[in-house]
């Protein structure tokens, strides 16, 4: 390691200790402020509460855990990732999280294309991870996050699908990109001097925060493909854009076959043939053929972001 390097990871130490400072900090008063709300509304466990939750939850109950829900989005992710960034930026944080930049028509195009191959080889990768004996207790957590979800689609009002698009996608997909992606990356990155280190050790933690366990790879690949398309594009945008679309149509698919409007369960689980194993090889192959293609062909990018990576204050 250089002396250039060594001094960036100094910086890069006293960067990371400021951010779990201020993220334990939000961290705890979210909890606080979620437990004096759901007391209000009159939820005595919100543990007890989602270990039940279902679509016959009655639906007071399942609006006042969405409100809870927003608030501890924004307690966990968005504020303390605003809060840090300004803190400790100042006037450049939105340059440091690569906000400033817009993505161009033409990143997003291969952006989408990437998402949709992905989407498709997902299915091979979860098929495997599900093949890993898990404890019943990790297996307990994603039944208790599929259950959540489900009960919340069921919601009719003419609220609910802006609410859970809110809640279930808009604010995870900024919060968490802006966390993950924006600064617990270049953090990584500045710590590791290698821009892929960063981009793995940042979507591996972005899977282990969501404590599902038999998606667990799934998500640790989603996270690289999101830490990849900011390598490849400059701009923090585009992880957003393609974080909001993937949790977006998956929320807009279910409440349209609740609804009676589409005949196809996004959320059953495809029977893993012969043919869809093909399928989801394929797909797989095709995105990793993609993804070479696109880092070679954005090498101004990926040297303007290893450059900003290398910058402090």
């Amino acid at each position: 390691m250089t002396p250039e390097q060594l001094r960036i990871r100094q910086f890069a130490v006293k960067e990371l200790l400021l951010f779990l400072l201020v993220v334990t900090i939000f961290v705890l008063l979210g909890s606080a402020l979620a437990v004096g709300l759901a007391s209000m509304l009159g939820i005595e466990d919100m543990q007890v509460l989602l270990g039940d939750i279902s679509a016959d939850t009655p639906k007071e109950t399942l609006e006042s855990v969405q409100l809870i829900l927003m608030v501890s989005q924004l307690f966990t992710f968005l504020l303390p990732g605003v809060v840090f960034a300004v803190l400790y930026y100042r006037k450049n944080w939105l340059k440091r999280t690569l906000l400033s930049r817009a993505p161009s028509t033409d990143n997003i195009s291969w952006g989408f294309g990437l998402l949709m191959l992905t989407f498709v080889a997902m299915q091979l990768v979860y098929w495997l991870n599900k093949q890993i004996p898990l404890p019943d207790s990790l297996k307990a957590a994603e039944d208790t996050s599929q259950a959540l979800i489900q009960a919340m689609i069921t919601l009719d009002s003419p609220m609910a699908l802006p609410m859970n698009l809110l809640v279930m996608a808009l604010l995870p997909a900024i919060g968490e990109e802006l966390i993950f992606r924006g600064l617990l990356q270049r953090i990584a990155v500045r710590l590791t001097a290698n821009v892929h280190a960063g981009i793995w050790i940042s979507a591996t933690l972005f899977s282990l925060m969501h404590w599902q366990f038999e998606g667990f790879f799934v998500r640790q690949l989603l996270g690289a493909l999101f830490g990849y398309l900011l390598y490849w594009s400059g701009s923090l945008w585009l992880p957003i854009l393609v974080h909001f679309v993937f949790n977006g149509l998956q929320i807009v698919g279910q409440y349209m076959y609740v609804q009676g409007k589409i005949d196809v369960d996004l959320d059953q689980e495809i029977e893993m043939t012969s043919g869809n194993l093909i399928m989801g090889a394929v797909a797989l192959i095709l995105t990793l053929i993609l993804c070479s293609y696109v880092h070679r062909k954005r090498k101004p990018e990926r040297l303007e972001y290893e450059r900003a990576m290398g910058e402090n204050l």
